[in-house]
């Protein structure tokens, strides 16, 4: 009898990973019980409908990256046997990558034991009870659940976390929020704050903050398109904080190398300055801009030509990839305003309304007459007043797209980014005005998240109404369920 149960579960092995990896329409949780039970690492999948849950969203991240995996079956014994029910043990070697075929080799990603419990179903057929994998090596481009291991069919060895190994949340920056009380805009603050209290109970070992300069780091004498920051200091401008970053540099330099490695021309810093498109997000989460480990992602928004929407996803993804290898909880912040206007304050170079404003976006203060002092002042100015004129109800901002808005938000928590592929620049800056290319900082934190395991996206709040005078949205992701 052993001789056929065991090519008989030799087939069923080469049915389920046949499935995981190639065919996708047919669902792995049917060669499952329906009270089965799935546990690889630190995940544990309880019930046919978490684990078809789970197969789904990897199918949709894996089609949004372009990640492609082997799984190769081996050593399969069988430990103690009956005519309809089996332990046994095995052995899967994980090959991943990401692109078109053929791939460059690479070592395996994951190898890991696994132990099974095989019944006959009602119709005779072999199905898992319960599949425990134990990773035993892992290396690059490893999924983030392998890192934690448990020991006998279904004894962990702690126990199992309950909230998902990366969490996002994506929120305006927009100066106003600081200037301007809270009781203005009551409904999104309590949006937000709810945001701020559930990143604390997630209690993040890294953060990746996703934001954009606005003349006070890059000018146009070298504007890159990304930027990873090795060390990064807060400035002082008006809606932000001045400060020093906690930034493990050894951390930012490994994604840096991972990035290249996978393809993006990343610039990277060792004097990163960041103004409010970072430290407004990042104060309000973390109130100290030194309490957690933070990397600074830089994404150019403010000047022409801007990175496609697609590249951002694909970035994100990348460096959810990458997250995913560190064995941390990691959160991901998205930083920036729906539709709204910004090139009365912030001009392209064509539109710099004379040549002493158009030297200093080029140079900063480097060159030319006007001073950074007198550059933020300028700005803090224009944004009082704005601020009063929208308090007073004196002004309402004309640029603001409310169905714009809420066809990006449905885009954005769908769990299919890459519907954003196409949305080309000039429809942003036609339908959003220069602040709605802020939303690439919005794509890269999910597309980073859910690469990295996070929970399904819910729209918190959205508002066309506000006194801020931008589109204000408010989104994360949930922190219940399996990683």
């Amino acid at each position: 009898m052993s001789a056929s149960i065991l090519l008989e579960l030799s087939a069923l092995n080469a049915d389920y990973w046949s499935r995981v990896d190639q065919r996708r329409d047919d669902p792995v949780d049917a060669l499952y019980l329906e009270s089965g039970i799935l546990t690889a690492g630190s995940m544990t999948l309880d019930g046919r409908a978490a684990i078809r849950e789970f197969f789904e969203r990897r199918n949709v991240e894996q089609s949004q990256s372009g990640r492609r995996t082997r799984h190769v079956h081996t050593n399969l014994e069988l430990v103690s046997e009956s005519a309809d029910r089996v332990l046994c043990r095995s052995t899967i070697l994980v090959f991943a990558g990401v692109g078109d075929v053929p791939l460059a080799s690479a070592p395996p990603s994951t190898i890991a034991d696994v132990e099974d419990v095989c019944v006959r179903d009602a119709f005779g057929r072999w199905r898992f009870e319960r599949r425990v994998l134990k990773p035993v090596f892992v290396g690059s481009g490893a999924a983030s659940f392998t890192r934690n291991l448990t020991t006998s069919i279904g004894v962990p060895m702690a126990s199992t976390p309950s909230l998902p190994r990366s969490y996002v949340a994506c929120v305006p920056h927009v100066p106003l929020l600081t200037l301007q009380g809270r009781e203005a805009n009551r409904d999104l603050w309590e949006a937000y704050d709810a945001r701020v209290d559930e990143l604390r109970r997630f209690d993040p070992e890294l953060v990746v903050a996703f934001g954009g300069d606005h003349y006070d780091n890059l000018f146009l004498k070298l504007s890159p398109q990304f930027v990873v920051g090795y060390i990064a200091e807060g400035v002082d401008d008006v809606g932000g904080r001045p400060g020093k970053l906690d930034v493990p540099i050894e951390t930012a330099k490994a994604m840096a190398t991972f990035l290249v490695e996978e393809g993006f021309d990343v610039a990277t810093s060792h004097a990163m300055r960041i103004d409010h498109g970072f430290t407004n997000v990042l104060g309000n989460f973390l109130d100290s801009l030194e309490a957690r480990p933070v990397v600074p992602i830089h994404i150019n928004t403010i000047a022409d030509p801007r990175p496609t929407l697609r590249r951002c996803r694909q970035l994100g993804a990348a460096i959810g990839r990458f997250a995913g290898t560190l064995g941390k909880r990691v959160a991901f912040l998205g930083s920036g305003g729906l539709s709204h206007q910004t090139d009365f304050i912030f001009p392209q170079y064509e539109t710099a309304p004379d040549e002493t404003m158009r030297t200093y976006i080029v140079h900063g203060d480097d060159q030319g007459t006007l001073t950074r002092d007198v550059w933020m002042r300028r700005i803090k100015d224009d944004m009082t007043d704005l601020s009063s004129r929208l308090l007073r109800g004196e002004f309402k901002a004309p640029w603001i797209n409310r169905q714009w808005d809420e066809e990006f938000l449905r885009a954005v928590t769908s769990g299919d980014l890459t519907q954003l592929d196409g949305w080309t620049d000039r429809q942003v800056l036609d339908a959003a005005g220069y602040g709605g290319g802020e939303v690439r900082q919005w794509i890269a934190a999910v597309a980073a998240a859910e690469a990295a395991g996070s929970g399904k996206l819910v729209i918190d709040y959205y508002s066309p109404e506000t006194t801020l005078a931008v589109g204000a949205g408010v989104i994360h992701s949930r922190l219940g369920g399996a990683a």
